[in-house]
């Protein structure tokens, strides 16, 4: 698996993965983190996303791990993950 630097989009796309390629982004709002990933080129309003949530304590402990799809990343803080 290799991942090359998207300057257009500003993202980073997984390349030799096989017939789909992916966009992968990633944001840390502690306590939590969001990790996403959509087909390359997907619009971040697109509800073709799916997010994981981890959730660590301030002891580096994590108390909390789901998912969320398909969503839109841009509605990753609101979602229902499970």
């Amino acid at each position: 698996m290799a991942f090359k630097f998207n300057p257009l989009s500003g993202q980073f796309d997984l390349v030799g993965g096989g017939d789909v390629s992916y966009t992968y982004l990633s944001d840390w709002v502690s306590p939590n983190n969001y990790i996403g990933r959509a087909p390359t080129g997907s619009a971040t309003s697109s509800a073709v996303w799916t997010v994981r949530k981890i959730t660590v304590s301030s002891g580096g402990a994590v108390t909390f791990y789901g998912t969320a799809t398909p969503i839109k990343w841009d509605d990753r803080y609101t979602a229902v993950y499970t």
